[in-house]
């Protein structure tokens, strides 16, 4: 196996050069491209676990995530390995299975691992979990949801979530709609719990009851949508519109809707959330929040690369702006409301 010693005899370079280049400085471009040709010609690499050990450094980041196959996240993932790549870090991506011991574990094994930093969805909002590696220096970023415990302490991408689903909901009012069913998340996370708030705000704003019967939590899958849309149906004869607050929770609400032979929008009006594929696929095509997920995915990859380059500035919460995207899956009724004043300028494009 080639050695930086057989490339700087090769490429007729000082060894320091070699190890310079190497490590990311600069050299002369005529050097650089001495250095490449007797790289590619001897088919050297380089040993990362003995780089790691003299520079203190793995270049690898550890993306820690609740369920790999939430559409959300097979999206962002992509995004943010692409920006890390083209810094030189490699990814270790670990699924939780949004179970809060398995997390604590998995902050372990990445820290054994000497990852120089860490992405996290956090599976819930107090983020003890996180607790190791606050102690131990590790750069943290995380990605959709704040926890408590680091509030002010920690770097955060998020979008408005309070604002998307006040967007969501003002303008099913508008449209007439005032038995509005919510397929919100799990009570302790924080996306969910802000989604859940905007809703019963723009309920209020309207002067309009907020009742238990039209909520149904969930764990932000599609078979707890199925089952929460199940029971809202059951449950509220009156039901004329349904906000869903996550993509796979609105495809379970459309598998539930589907089976009761209920027609959207005439017979039930959905407006959800994430503009994926089904939402663009299924007839009528679906209102929806869109998520800036690419802007999301960059923003949190940049965050953490600052970091891990010594930034030591205050924690840094980046909150991004949703979008509506108004389709064919919401219908007009008759209008028996009060608008309160400027509503007009909350409902529409977020």
């Amino acid at each position: 196996m080639a050695t930086i010693k057989d490339v700087s005899k090769h490429s007729g370079l000082a060894y320091a050069t070699i190890s310079k280049y190497l490590n990311g400085g600069n050299v002369l471009p005529e050097n650089r491209m001495k250095i490449e040709a007797a790289i590619k010609e001897l088919n050297f690499t380089v040993n990362e676990f003995a780089r790691g050990l003299k520079t203190n450094k793995s270049n690898t980041v550890g993306i820690i995530i609740p369920d790999i196959g939430n559409i959300y996240v097979a999206h962002t993932i992509p995004i943010m390995v692409d920006a890390l790549r083209k810094n030189s870090y490699a990814t270790i991506i670990c699924d939780s299975r949004s179970d809060h011991e398995r997390e604590t574990e998995l902050v372990n094994f990445l820290m054994a691992k000497r990852v120089d930093g860490i992405l996290n969805m956090p599976v819930g909002a107090d983020g003890s979990h996180l607790q190791c590696a606050f102690e131990n220096g590790i750069p943290v970023v995380l990605l959709d949801r704040m926890v408590t415990a680091f509030i002010g302490r920690i770097d955060a991408v998020l979008v408005d979530n309070m604002r998307a689903a006040q967007d969501a909901t003002a303008f099913l009012i508008e449209h007439g709609h005032t038995e509005i069913g919510v397929i919100a998340g799990p009570r302790d996370v924080s996306t969910a719990i802000d989604r859940l708030t905007g809703y019963i705000s723009m309920l209020k704003k309207y002067k309009l009851a907020v009742k238990d019967s039209l909520i149904e939590y969930t764990d932000f899958s599609i078979e707890s949508g199925y089952r929460a849309c199940k029971r809202l149906l059951s449950n509220n004869s009156d039901i004329t519109a349904l906000f869903t607050t996550n993509y796979d929770v609105t495809m379970g609400a459309m598998m539930a809707i589907n089976e009761r032979g209920i027609s959207v929008p005439d017979g039930i009006s959905v407006f959800g959330f994430d503009d994926m594929p089904f939402a663009q696929v299924i007839k009528p095509h679906l209102s929806v929040i869109a998520q800036p997920i690419s802007e999301i995915g960059k923003c949190a990859a940049q965050m953490l690369l600052d970091r891990m380059s010594g930034n030591k500035s205050h924690a840094k919460v980046t909150v991004l702006r949703t979008n509506s995207i108004i389709r064919d899956s919401v219908c007009s009724r008759p209008l028996n409301i009060n608008r309160p004043p400027g509503v007009l300028e909350t409902a529409g494009n977020a």
